[in-house]
């Protein structure tokens, strides 16, 4: 896809998993009503509105998700994520893990949960919890199996690993979305 001129639309596919909205995608742009920082930027077009977000892999209430596809330690995957992103995925609810099993099916991923009784890397704790079952996890096979990939061949289902293994991860940005009358 050619990029457009700054100031315009350059239509692409974005397929919203709610099926409810059209999307487009601005090239390096600034006008009076938004300055972005990146080309990453998208636009949910309703009637008279514009509701402006920086583009992802999957959008949660407040958040998107962001697949960095370089195998890493845990530890590289999170100092990675705080650098450019937010953090390594926090995986709050059923509904999280299953938007982001959506779009990266058949990868094993690193999230932000560790042992330190099983928290997240922001530091609260994992109400949430959605292991693999067969074997059943965490099972600390491996001993020392600290940290947590999400295993996307088995519906997203979570097990417990040495912290050094490399692979890819999942990170989270927080939305700042503005709503502008056009």
């Amino acid at each position: 896809m050619e990029r457009g001129q700054s100031g315009t639309l350059v239509p692409f596919l974005f397929l919203d998993p709610f099926k409810n909205s059209l999307y487009s995608y601005w090239a390096s742009f600034t006008n009076i009503f938004f300055r972005f920082v990146s080309n990453d930027t998208c636009a949910q077009i309703l009637p008279g509105f514009s509701l402006v977000q920086h583009c992802g892999l999957s959008s949660g209430s407040n958040v998107t998700f962001v697949l960095i596809n370089t195998n890493m330690s845990w530890t590289e995957a999170q100092s990675y994520c705080r650098e450019h992103h937010t953090d390594l995925a926090s995986v709050r609810n059923l509904d999280e893990n299953q938007k982001i099993k959506e779009l990266i099916s058949g990868l094993t991923v690193w999230i932000g949960l560790s042992r330190e009784t099983w928290k997240w890397t922001d530091g609260r704790n994992s109400s949430f919890r959605f292991w693999k079952k067969n074997p059943p996890e965490p099972n600390n096979n491996y001993e020392k199996e600290t940290c947590v990939a999400a295993y996307f061949e088995d519906s997203g289902r979570w097990e417990d690993w040495p912290c050094h293994y490399k692979r890819a991860s999942i990170c989270y940005r927080v939305i700042n979305s503005k709503l502008c009358k056009r």
